[in-house]
C-alpha cells in the first residue's frame, strides 16, 4: 500500500487537515491501521478497507504516517534529505529522528514542521502572578500567539565544557580571518571566546578570568557537565564553527512545550526529581542526567540546569508586534551589528537564578514559557550556556 499526502484541504489554529489517499492493491482486504504519530503521543485510527483504496481526512500537526500492512508497519512519508554536516543515528524512545553533528559531535533531534500556541494568555499570568513570590514578571509573555516553524533540528544535550574546549582547540584566534570566519559581526568581547569568571564572587581565589579559576570548578567541573561564563558572542562562535545555530526563541519554546503547551518539557507535575533548579543542588549536572524530565521530542535538561541564549533580541513587547492570528512563518528578532547595549533571550531557567525563588518557587523560572534578557557581551553569569539548532 501507499500514503500519499494531498493538497491540505485547510489551517486550522494548532493544526493542518490533510487528505490522505491510500492507493494500490489490498493484500488482505479487511481492517486496517493508519497510525499518527505526533509530538504529544500515538494516535492509532481503524478503518475498513473496501475495494483497492480507501481516501479519508485526518488532523494532525507535523505527523509522521505508517500504514500497517498485515501486521508490518512500515514509514511511507516520503524521506527528507538530511542536512549537510550531520549524519542520521535512529529513531529515540520518542520516535524522533535523531542525527549527530561531524563538527562537535551533537546529537540533534528533528522537530517536524508546525504551528503551535507560544507565550501565555492573560489568565495564565494572573494565575503565575498570585502563585509566585514576585509578580509582573510574566507580562512579556503575553499575548499567546499562532507560530508557524518549518522543520529544524535541535541539541539533544547541552553543549559540554569537552565540546566547548574543542572548539577553542581548533579555532585559536576565534577572529582569524581564515580559522573563524563567521564570529558574531561586531563582537566586541575579547576575541579568545575563553569562558569568564565573576571575580566580585568570594570563592574565585585564584585566577581573575578564564575556567581554570577555582570557582569554575565549583560550578560546572567535569567534561560532561556545560560550559557556562559564556556571552552570546561566545555561543553564537561556537555554533557557527560547528556549522549549527543558536535556536530562535519559537524553536526553543516548540521542542521544549511540544503542541500541547504543557508548563514544563515532561507536562504538569511539579519538576522535584525532574531538572537541577532553586539551587537545591548548588551547581550543574550532567548534561545526560535527569531523564525523566526530558522533553516530548527527547531533549534532555530544558528546564533547570543552565539556561541556554537563543538568538532573539530580548524586547519585551516582541509577542504584540504582529496580529497573534497571522505570525510570519518562523519568527524571529534577530540584529547584528555591535553587541553593546544588547540584550538576548535565554530560555530554560537554571539552577540557581535568583535568591527570591530559591526552593520549591524556582519552579516558575523554569517554566517552558519564561523568557529571560541578558546583555549579549556579559561572560559573568555562572547561569548561562549553548543549546544548537540546524535549520532545514
Amino acid at each position: 500500500q501507499k500514503v500519499s499526502v494531498v493538497t491540505p484541504a485547510g489551517t486550522f489554529t494548532d493544526c493542518l487537515q490533510l487528505d490522505l489517499v491510500l492507493t494500490g492493491t489490498d493484500p488482505e482486504p479487511g481492517t486496517e491501521t493508519l497510525i499518527l504519530r505526533e509530538g504529544i503521543g500515538i494516535v492509532e485510527d481503524t478503518y475498513v478497507a473496501s475495494g483497492s483504496g480507501l481516501t479519508s481526512k485526518f488532523s494532525l500537526l507535523g505527523a509522521r504516517i505508517g500504514f500497517n500492512v498485515v501486521g508490518k508497519p512500515h514509514e511511507v512519508a516520503a524521506p527528507s534529505a538530511t542536512p549537510a554536516g550531520l549524519s542520521f543515528l535512529g529513531t529515540n524512545s520518542r520516535q524522533f529522528k535523531e542525527y549527530v553533528n561531524l563538527k562537535d559531535n551533537s546529537i540533534l533531534i528533528e522537530i517536524p514542521e508546525a504551528k503551535f500556541r507560544m507565550g501565555s494568555t492573560d489568565g495564565e499570568i494572573v494565575t503565575l502572578d498570585a502563585q509566585a513570590s514576585e509578580s509582573n514578571i510574566f507580562n512579556d509573555e503575553d499575548p499567546a500567539h499562532t507560530v508557524p516553524l518549518s522543520r529544524f533540528f535541535i541539541g539533544k544535550y547541552e553543549v559540554t565544557n569537552q565540546q566547548y574546549a574543542q572548539f577553542l582547540n581548533d579555532v585559536g584566534d576565534p577572529r582569524g580571518p581564515v580559522q573563524h570566519s563567521d564570529h558574531y559581526p561586531g563582537e566586541i568581547t575579547e576575541s579568545a571566546h575563553v569562558p569568564g569568571f565573576n571575580t566580585g564572587h568570594s570563592w574565585d581565589t585564584g585566577r581573575q578570568n578564564g575556567w581554570e579559576a577555582p570557582g569554575y570548578a565549583t560550578v560546572s567541573s567535569l567534561a560532561d557537565t556545560p560550559v557556562v561564563f559564556i556571552s552570546w558572542e561566545d555561543a553564537y562562535a561556537y555554533t557557527k564553527w560547528a556549522g549549527l545555530d543558536l535556536p530562535t526563541e519559537a524553536q526553543w519554546e516548540l521542542a521544549a512545550r511540544a503542541t500541547d503547551r504543557r508548563s514544563y518539557p515532561w507536562g504538569e507535575s511539579l519538576p522535584t526529581g525532574r531538572a537541577n533548579f532553586g539551587r537545591t543542588i548548588g551547581f550543574t549536572q550532567q548534561v545526560t542526567m535527569y531523564p525523566n524530565g526530558a522533553s516530548v521530542f527527547g531533549g534532555f535538561n530544558m528546564a533547570g540546569n543552565v539556561s541556554e541564549w537563543t538568538r532573539d533580541v530580548y524586547d519585551p513587547n516582541f509577542y504584540l508586534q504582529q496580529n497573534a492570528e497571522r505570525w510570519s512563518q518562523d519568527p524571529e528578532n534577530y540584529t547584528g551589528g555591535p553587541g553593546f547595549g544588547i540584550s538576548r533571550v535565554f530560555r530554560g531557567g537554571d539552577w540557581s537564578f535568583s535568591e527570591h525563588f530559591d526552593g520549591p518557587d524556582g519552579r516558575f523560572l523554569i517554566r517552558t514559557a519564561k523568557r529571560e534578557p541578558d546583555r549579549q557581551i556579559s561572560r559573568t553569569s555562572f547561569l548561562h550556556g549553548i543549546r544548537v539548532v540546524k535549520r532545514q
